[in-house]
């Protein structure tokens, strides 16, 4: 598979009482974008009330994504490293464990948004912006 560069998004939401406890404050959920100049769109993609919530974004719609994790989180832009072979996600299903999956990534011991933030940033992803 070719190298393909997604912008991985973390941003605060309404997670059950039991999940705040493995989370931080504006590390709460995943969500991923990938820009496809051929077509000029904006692939969107988020695990969502136990779902996969894939959609093509014309521009305007994506700069609305990118305006809301710019005002309520951070993003990274990371290089895939090419996925080699079957990865198949284990479970639990969630937001990180497919995000690893859509990266290419075999993280057994990355569970949460931040720690995936902390791993990116590790194996050289870009900071495009941070919260303060």
């Amino acid at each position: 598979m070719a190298k393909e560069r997604w912008f991985v998004g973390f941003v605060n939401t309404d997670v059950p009482w039991w999940l705040r406890m493995w989370t931080r404050k504006g590390f709460r959920h995943v969500i991923m974008m990938r820009y496809e100049p051929k077509y000029n769109i904006w692939h969107f993609v988020e695990w969502s009330s136990k779902r996969l919530f894939v959609e093509l974004l014309n521009g305007e719609e994506a700069t609305a994504v990118w305006w809301r994790i710019e005002n309520e989180g951070s993003m990274l832009s990371f290089e895939t490293q090419g996925i080699t072979g079957n990865i198949r996600p284990r479970l639990p299903l969630y937001c990180v464990s497919w995000a690893k999956q859509l990266l290419g990534l075999r993280l057994p011991t990355v569970i949460t948004p931040y720690q995936l933030s902390c791993e990116l940033k590790r194996l050289g992803a870009d900071v495009i912006f941070e919260q303060q």
